[in-house]
């Protein structure tokens, strides 16, 4: 299986409308499989009590998910809109079928296989073998472009205007899904009895470390390495940026800003401002150590899949989007549980 053909039939508006009306499953099942095995590992006096904790937690973060994702209405009345791209699936099959139609009209010299691929796929998604089929045997042209264009997503360059633009939008899938676990934590500590003044302020500070170190800090940092890769190559320092450049560079930024300033920005906050707010001081020895609230870890940097999401999507891979907010379960659990990696455990 070719991998060219695999990334276009993945990304056909067709295809993605059917990941976007699965994920509420999916993502429902990867949080009921994570709460299982999580508390499946807790010693059996405690099992109960976590079991709990994680059912709360992840149906909250679950639930902001999917509301940051796809709105919320009441009635007829859009409270919060989604943050994702929907179509109607009947104007992406007419749109699919009007550009076969209008690109057969024009009689092009192609395959008879193509030819048939095209008559019987009219109302239907390509599979991987006739994607394949059409890449090579379509000619070069300005009409298979287009067509192309319609049947599967249009293609897009990753440039750092991109990633700035869309600040708005990309970086508060992250916000809902740790916001979610936040008050999923605060709920499961009373719910459990388990509440205190040292638990809530650690469910804070991670959530604040999950949104500034692993959410939108990576994305500042993607578009600022970026932009400084685009200034180079404009003053010809740097010379033949292909797109494994960009996402190298992408990368850069993402470990740059968001791994490390990200987790010290994060620390600062937590230690200047949440431990004042709930009554905590800190001995001599910690205040000097700025990685004694929270350090970087392997796991934080798997989280940032998320973020090499959002650079997929400016790379004109469409589909990745209709799963992102899958990529921040984990953001938003740690939240809610208060995970600290140092002497200070969660509770």
């Amino acid at each position: 299986m070719k991998i060219q053909a695999f990334t276009k039939y993945i990304d056909q508006p067709i295809v993605i409308n059917k990941i976007q009306k699965a994920f509420p499953a999916i993502l429902c099942g990867s949080a009921l499989a994570g709460g299982v095995i999580d508390t499946l590992r807790t010693p059996k006096e405690k099992r109960s009590e976590k079991g709990t904790k994680n059912a709360i937690i992840l149906s909250s973060t679950v639930l902001a998910s999917l509301v940051g994702a796809r709105g919320l209405k009441v009635g007829k009345k859009q409270i919060i809109k989604g943050l994702m791209p929907m179509q109607d699936t009947k104007q992406i099959i007419e749109s699919h079928k009007k550009a076969i139609e209008e690109y057969l009209k024009k009689k092009p010299k192609i395959s008879q296989a193509a030819r048939d691929i095209l008559n019987t796929k009219k109302e239907a998604a390509f599979s991987v073998k006739e994607t394949d089929v059409l890449l090579k045997d379509l000619p070069k042209n300005a009409d298979s472009k287009k067509l192309f264009n319609n049947i599967f997503s249009a293609e897009a360059q990753l440039t750092s205007k991109g990633l700035f633009e869309d600040m708005k939008r990309l970086p508060l899938y992250g916000a809902y899904a740790i916001l979610g676990g936040l008050a999923g934590g605060l709920a499961a500590d009373k719910v459990t009895g388990t509440a205190s003044k040292k638990s809530t302020a650690n469910k804070v500070k991670e959530a604040v470390y999950q949104y500034f170190a692993n959410t939108f800090l990576c994305i500042m940092g993607a578009g600022a390495a970026l932009a400084g890769l685009e200034k180079l190559e404009s003053k010809g320092i740097v010379k033949n940026v292909t797109p494994a450049k960009k996402m190298a560079t992408v990368i850069g930024g993402i470990v740059g800003v968001g791994v490390l300033f990200g987790s010290v920005a994060a620390n600062v906050i937590g230690k200047k401002i949440v431990n004042p707010l709930f009554g905590q001081t800190e001995s001599p020895e910690n205040s000097k150590n700025i990685y004694s609230e929270r350090r970087p870890e392997v796991l934080d940097l798997c989280i940032h899949v998320d973020d090499l999401a959002t650079a997929g999507v400016y790379s004109g891979f469409r589909w990745i989007e209709a799963v992102m907010p899958a990529c921040y379960l984990l953001a938003g659990y740690r939240a809610g549980i208060g995970h600290r990696n140092n002497k200070e455990k969660a509770q």
